[in-house]
């Protein structure tokens, strides 16, 4: 769930210059990307790590973020926020981005 408590928390989120942020719109086929990213990224290094919660930046409680800090590196995030309302550490440490997009008419059938 989005509450405004962790849209305030958001703030405090500090990215890592290996972390990959996956942005989307919702319905763009984010879950299998992360899916699909993750059993590559973990795939080189022989060991799988199994997040104990989903790693949407936006949702979730305004805790999360602390917790998050002890995620091995590289972390694999999700994301629907705009581009300008993205933790200003991603772009600071340089964490990797990418945008993913889907045909509109596939998403309004999805």
């Amino acid at each position: 769930m989005c509450t405004s408590e962790t849209f305030q928390a958001l703030d405090t989120f500090e990215a890592r210059h290996d972390d990959i942020v996956l942005a989307s719109y919702p319905k763009c086929g984010s879950n299998w990307i992360l899916h699909i990213v993750s059993e590559l990224i973990y795939a080189v290094s022989k060991k799988k790590y199994k997040y104990p919660e989903f790693p949407v930046l936006e949702c979730g409680d305004s805790e999360k973020y602390q917790r998050m800090k002890g995620f091995p590196s590289p972390r694999i995030l999700a994301t629907h926020l705009h581009y300008d309302k993205l933790p200003g550490s991603i772009f600071e440490n340089k964490a990797k981005r990418q945008h993913l997009t889907m045909l509109p008419r596939l998403v309004s059938n999805s």
